[in-house]
């Protein structure tokens, strides 16, 4: 049951946060206030892991119970984490879990938030809750509930903060060291980032750098984010897939084309015959992460979760984005690149409603993501006024900017860094690759290891996983079969 009540002394659900910091985050004066009978709502996922009562540090996480106390007191709730681990997960079978307890009975919890393991199958499973006519009510930017959207129908939103993709970073330190004055940031930020600045850029500076070769990238890393830079995400929500797309493709044979030119460290594969492996290449040595940094490459990818430790790792550190190919125009400084120009955001947290939920609790499913809406404006209130300010401009007919941090230093060095790492918070799209991937229909990593590691023919390679894909995609009812083109063939047959 739902009722309006008025609410006196707000001040006193403004929360403390972790420390001396203070949640500016209040429920205000004339709230909705639910009465849902003290129903208990089991939850697991990303913050409601800060609500385990049996975590080693529980002691630690008080400022989250307190947070869950006031939810509950709005609501008129029990929230209770369940473990998911007790049911048999192990980090990438959400799915299947979620699919074993709901054949047994009653599926383990009721609101879920999780990466992209598993949501291809518990959408096309009918495991969670179409919210599309109810999604308005949530009042956040339409990005963060493109986040669980396929196909035009939306199952949920992203707390994440979206935008916060990968960068490709290097030392500064290292850079001046070396005798390089202009570096990465310089040269995206002036637009001069395409594929052919970019080998000559390489190509100038590996003198400098002696042994250690310009840039460094995981096959599959790079294949995350190069697509959309050269305007083709591998797999879009709307069920494009584009890996067959020559930019695509493009994007992928730069790379390689860097490694066959000892401007990229090498990526050593061998062919194999074991029947376990899809691609017939097992991997030897393949450059990843940051023990290589200023020894093998002077430049690789990292998470923004990373980014604190890296003035430790690397000094004064820059960022740099993806380069682009011929299906992106720049017409001067990187401000004009043209629209074509993305940065993918490659993963992404999802909160959903399981099917059961609404009947077993007595709540409706957008009332459940309300619970859990309000559960993280307290973790975190520069992402809810993030949200809900993107959502206000889109009804004022403006275009949102993105980010929870925008203009603040975050652990960056120089302002050139934080420019540039706002900006590219507005250029994001969701590519769906690691959810297609994770339902076996469509592997980009394997695919990135034939084209980039492998030097096997990006277009050959490509179609092979197309034609595999679609049809495992169009089988298992992600993507709706096109009965037009189906008659049209079979007509020209």
């Amino acid at each position: 049951m739902k009722t309006s009540i008025k609410r006196l002394g707000a001040a006193a659900l403004t929360l403390a946060m972790v420390g001396t910091n203070l949640s500016s985050f209040t429920f205000a004066e004339e709230a909705e206030t639910y009465d849902f009978g003290g129903a208990t709502v089991r939850v697991y996922g990303n913050q409601w892991g800060n609500i385990n009562p049996d975590a080693e540090n529980a002691a630690d996480k008080a400022v989250y119970f307190d947070y869950a106390a006031q939810v509950e007191a709005k609501y008129n709730i029990k929230l209770e984490y369940v473990d998911a681990n007790a049911y048999g997960h192990d980090g990438y079978n959400m799915a299947e879990v979620i699919q074993t307890t709901a054949s047994a009975g009653e599926t383990f919890a009721d609101i879920i938030d999780v990466g992209p393991e598993g949501i291809m199958k518990l959408i096309a499973g009918g495991y969670v809750c179409d919210i599309t006519d109810h999604v308005d009510e949530l009042e956040v930017g339409s990005l963060y509930t493109e986040a669980v959207t396929w196909a035009g129908k939306c199952y949920g939103l992203t707390f994440d903060n979206i935008g916060d993709t990968y960068v490709l970073a290097y030392s500064r330190d290292f850079f001046e060291e070396c005798g390089i004055e202009e570096t990465p940031t310089d040269k995206f930020m002036a637009g001069e980032w395409s594929y052919d600045d970019v080998r000559e850029y390489f190509t100038e500076i590996k003198a400098n750098l002696g042994d250690v070769y310009p840039i460094g990238v995981h096959y599959y890393h790079w294949q995350s984010m190069s697509g959309a830079a050269n305007g083709a995400p591998a797999i879009t929500s709307d069920g494009t897939i584009n890996i067959t797309n020559e930019n695509y493709i493009e994007s992928l044979e730069f790379y390689a084309d860097l490694i066959a030119d000892g401007l990229a460290a090498p990526m050593v594969v061998e062919v194999t015959d074991d029947p376990e492996s899809a691609t017939g290449l097992k991997d030897v040595d393949i450059p990843y992460g940051t023990s290589g940094m200023n020894v093998t490459y002077a430049m690789t990818r990292y998470e923004s979760w990373e980014f604190g430790g890296l003035q430790d790792a690397l000094g004064q550190w820059g960022i740099t984005y993806w380069p682009w190919g011929d299906n992106v125009t720049c017409e001067g400084d990187y401000t004009t690149l043209s629209d074509t120009y993305q940065t993918a955001q490659a993963y992404w947290g999802n909160c959903m409603v399981v099917s059961d939920a609404p009947e077993r609790t007595g709540i409706e499913a957008i009332d459940l993501l309300k619970i859990a809406q309000d559960y993280y404006a307290l973790c975190s209130p520069s992402g809810h006024e993030a949200r809900h300010a993107a959502w206000e401009a889109e009804q004022a007919g403006e275009e949102p900017q993105i980010g929870y941090e925008r203009g603040t230093a975050r652990k960056f060095c120089t302002p050139q860094d934080i420019e540039l790492y706002d900006w590219g918070h507005d250029r994001v799209v969701y590519d769906w690759a690691k959810p297609f991937s994770d339902a076996d229909i469509i592997s980009t990593w394997n695919l990135a290891k034939e084209i980039i590691a492998g030097g096997r023919d990006g277009r050959e390679v490509a179609q092979k996983y197309y034609e595999s894909g679609l049809k495992l995609a169009q089988e298992q009812g992600f993507i709706a079969v096109d009965e037009d083109a189906v008659e049209e063939t079979s007509a020209a047959e």
